[in-house]
């Protein structure tokens, strides 16, 4: 969980300024020269990512817990 949450924070911060205008206005991201079809994918990829890995952590403590 370590992992993944530095890459989040890492993707996050590097990609802060892209992914607001990216969000919020895809087209004026497309006329800036972001490509935000790319963006949101690569956001959708780490949100998943980052689901799985917490089911299993939150699975392990409660079978330990069991």
């Amino acid at each position: 969980m370590g992992g993944l949450a530095a890459l989040n924070f890492l993707f996050v911060t590097v990609l802060f300024k892209e992914l607001k205008v990216s969000t919020f206005d895809s087209g004026l991201a497309a006329t800036l020269g972001f490509a935000p079809a790319a963006l949101h994918y690569a956001l959708m990829t780490l949100l998943s990512s980052s689901t799985v890995g917490a089911f299993q952590s939150v699975g392990a403590v409660l079978i330990v817990a069991l």
